[in-house]
């Protein structure tokens, strides 16, 4: 994945139990939702999401754990666990082996009280960017 390459809105997650095949699926503004596929041996089930403001809310959100003094739900252990996994497909590119992780736990977890609902950003005009490449249109 990169914001350099040429623009690319989908992708395909093949594992043991079912197949995630999302698009749209990195691209983001007020008119964009997220949306996947689940496909598994008893069928297939979509999944779309409105669009959100995502940067904006995340903005909000760590603004306000440093205002009130809250750990983020995104903290060091979080971050640990997707190194974990970076570091497991790494090992299986490396070696061809697949590679099978231990269950972990974590001592926090994400609650749906923590959504926030901030209504899309206006989408700025080309002309209104500076030093940007519009990666799709």
């Amino acid at each position: 994945m990169s914001y350099a390459t040429a623009s690319a809105e989908n992708f395909s997650l093949v594992g043991t139990d079912a197949t995630i095949e999302a698009s749209p699926c990195f691209m983001f503004g007020p008119s964009i939702g997220i949306a996947y596929k689940e496909i598994t041996d008893e069928g297939e089930k979509e999944h779309t999401f409105q669009p959100v403001e995502q940067f904006g809310n995340e903005t909000q959100y760590f603004s306000d754990c440093i205002l009130n003094d809250r750990e983020p739900e995104a903290n060091g252990e979080e971050g640990l666990m997707d190194m974990r996994v970076l570091a497991a497909v790494e090992t299986s590119l490396r070696t061809g082996e697949t590679v099978t992780l231990p269950p972990a736990s974590r001592s926090r977890h994400v609650d749906a009280g923590q959504a926030l609902k901030l209504k899309p950003a206006k989408q700025p005009a080309e002309d209104e960017m500076i030093n940007i490449v519009p990666q799709s249109k």
